[in-house]
């Protein structure tokens, strides 16, 4: 469990600040794209960075927030595959020479499905104190 937690966090920490740092050290890709793309870019890397930072200090608010986004994203792909819309600018077309809509697809679809798991919960879950279990 703890090894599922941490590569998450290090993959949401990483999606964060790749992403950032494309679009600091290249912004000429998004001079053609509409009002309002880069700052929401921007948003949604900073929520990545603080996710995988809650989910490194097992705080539960990120795997809730985390699952809140990974099933948003998922819901996404899933309007861009039948063509309900379509978004025109990217930092990256392909990883692996898989296109980057089925990578993100099934990252965010392994997420929630395993970060909805009961015993996942449970290992966010705080300890609770003797002294409150007793009252």
């Amino acid at each position: 469990m703890t090894f599922l937690v941490f590569l998450t966090a290090a993959i949401e920490w990483g999606i964060g600040v790749s992403t950032l740092a494309a679009v600091f050290y290249g912004p000429e890709s998004f001079l053609d794209s509409r009002p309002g793309v880069m700052p929401f870019v921007c948003l949604a890397a900073v929520v990545s960075i603080l996710i995988g930072t809650g989910l490194f200090f097992k705080k539960d608010i990120a795997r809730r927030y985390l699952v809140y986004f990974s099933g948003y994203i998922a819901i996404e792909k899933t309007l861009i595959f039948i063509g309900v819309f379509s978004l025109n600018c990217k930092l990256i077309d392909h990883f692996a020479g898989i296109p980057i809509e089925w990578v993100s697809f099934a990252y965010h679809l392994t997420i929630v499905s395993l970060f909805t798991r009961p015993a996942v919960k449970r290992y966010f879950e705080r300890p609770v104190s003797l002294s409150r279990s007793v009252l």
